[in-house]
């Protein structure tokens, strides 16, 4: 944000050096005018004293967060400490302590990853899944009135459903579509000793990722993707943590008995993702950070391994470099995929 405003103020601008995109400062640029960052922070302290009146109000903790989002809702909210209900007390149980368990050890998180492209000449198009194309397609009905509708097909879609002129138009979508498909992790970071064993690997020298992690990817990789045909792993190349997700993904490949290769490599230097605090400069950090040799993912579906998810910046941006290069289709599966991800 602060970065795209002084780009607006004219007080820096954006060059390439090679493939790395860097900002430099204006020659004779205006002075900088802060009233824009002054209106945004008192728009944070705004919120942040709305938070803090949250924890104190005594109104219904619901009502009071329709009021905040300026929703005219009038319902009777009896469902917090506030309103005096009866709290719910939930009795562990070893029956309860073994659904849970159950659950836990079945439920893979999803990798939001799969784009739409930018919607032309009616239609846009996005590949979720390997073998799966789903075609919208926009009908202005009126002035007033506009109707979407999506169609799904395996593989191909069928060029009898549409006319000449449209199939022309989905074919170019087609050609300009992500590869990059939806994946899952393995596990939540950070809710069960997952999260706890992958940060003794990373920041405590706890040696490779043990082997219960491989055995639960493992798990997700046999539910969701034993009908798709891998022709090449792959794993993202490490900031700090050095061989930790090579040598899993080794062992993952020696296992699922699918050729692995080396050659996705970085480019340049960047900085490990937890330091930034948003998507933007999440993306900025990887932008044009990753490259692979031509050839060799050509017309290949490929796994794509990496150990954690957050905001999916770096599996986009390697993504996009993939599909330019010619894969089918880009899975990509981690061990676990933190709450909430970034904003």
């Amino acid at each position: 944000m602060i970065k795209a405003d002084l780009i607006d103020q004219g007080i820096i601008k954006e060059v390439i050096y090679g493939k790395t995109k860097k900002y430099e400062y204006q020659y004779n640029a205006p002075v900088l005018n802060t009233k824009y960052f002054e209106e945004q922070r008192e728009a944070k302290l705004k919120e942040l004293r709305s938070m803090e009146q949250y924890i104190y109000t005594d109104m219904p903790r619901m009502k009071y967060l329709c009021k905040f989002l300026d929703s005219d809702e009038q319902m009777d909210y009896r469902n917090c400490d506030n309103t005096n209900l009866e709290k719910i007390h939930v009795v562990k149980s070893p029956e309860l302590t073994k659904k849970l368990e159950d659950f836990r050890d079945t439920y893979f998180p999803i990798l939001e990853l799969s784009s739409w492209t930018t919607r032309k000449g009616g239609f846009r198009v996005c590949l979720p899944s390997p073998y799966k194309i789903l075609i919208e397609k926009t009908i202005q009905k009126n002035s007033d009135s506009i109707e979407r509708y999506v169609n799904e097909y395996k593989n191909d879609f069928r060029t009898s459903d549409y006319t000449y002129e449209e199939v022309e138009i989905i074919k170019e979508h087609l050609r300009k579509a992500s590869h990059l498909v939806n994946g899952y992790a393995a596990s939540y970071y950070g809710t069960s000793n997952v999260g706890a064993a992958i940060h003794r690997s990373k920041y405590e020298n706890g040696g490779d990722f043990p082997d219960f992690l491989l055995k639960k990817t493992l798990s997700m990789f046999g539910k969701k993707f034993r009908d798709v045909k891998f022709d090449l792993v792959l794993y993202l190349p490490p900031t700090k943590s050095g061989d930790l997700v090579k040598n899993f993904a080794m062992k993952f490949a020696s296992v699922i008995r699918v050729p692995i290769s080396h050659a996705l490599k970085k480019v340049r230097v960047t900085q490990e993702q937890k330091m930034f605090q948003n998507s933007y400069s999440k993306r900025e950090n990887v932008l044009g950070a990753f490259d692979i040799e031509d050839g060799i993912i050509k017309g290949k579906t490929i796994l794509l391994i990496d150990d954690i998810y957050d905001s999916g910046a770096t599996l986009k941006e390697v993504g996009n470099i993939l599909t330019q290069k010619g894969a089918k289709y880009i899975v990509p599966i981690v061990i676990a995929k933190t709450v909430g991800g970034t904003l």
